[in-house]
């Protein structure tokens, strides 16, 4: 929506304070360079940590071993050829999607700990193709763990933060 930022004035709401601030030339530089910014965390002095989880994770995918198409930092030569190169806009955004929610320091999101004291992930109600379940009876449930961003557990699991524990164990999930 960065459109948004041609019509004046304009401003951005500082994700820790809940405060309005002007959407200036000076703010729209700090953005282009930094995805996460709080203007009253600034102000007070406080740094954001390196280890920060504003910063994205690595992927979990790995290559198929012997599957060069599949491998990472790739490209396709037209003759057919795999070259080493920058990754292409597609697995850059299917890296950005295995970042776990916990992870993004998103306000207003519930932690991990209160999702797993809260929230019991195995009976969260679902309907799929017209019949209804709980996800414990998905077969690949089991499988899944909530520090894995991409299984069904981690996913449910963010689904959860977001909505809160009330919600989550009263609403019906229609998945197909």
């Amino acid at each position: 929506m960065k459109y948004k930022g041609d019509f004046n004035p304009q401003s951005v709401l500082d994700p820790e304070s809940y405060e309005w601030n002007p959407l200036d030339s000076s703010m729209k530089a700090r953005l282009d360079k930094q995805k996460y910014i709080s203007p009253s965390r600034e102000q007070s002095g406080v740094t954001y940590p390196v280890s920060a989880s504003y910063l994205p994770a690595p992927s979990i995918h790995r290559p198929i071993e012997g599957n060069a198409e599949s491998a990472g930092n790739t490209d396709k030569e037209p003759n057919g050829e795999v070259q080493a190169g920058e990754d292409s806009e597609e697995e850059a955004a299917e890296e950005a999607e295995s970042v776990a929610l916990f992870d993004t320091g998103m306000p207003g999101i519930l932690s991990k700990q209160e999702i797993l004291e809260q929230v019991n992930l195995d009976m969260i109600n679902i309907r799929l193709f017209g019949a209804e379940y709980v996800t414990s009876d998905l077969m690949s449930w089991a499988e899944g763990d909530i520090d894995q961003p991409n299984s069904l557990r981690a996913l449910f699991a963010g689904f959860a933060a977001a909505v809160g524990p009330e919600i989550a164990q009263e609403v019906l999930v229609h998945l197909g």
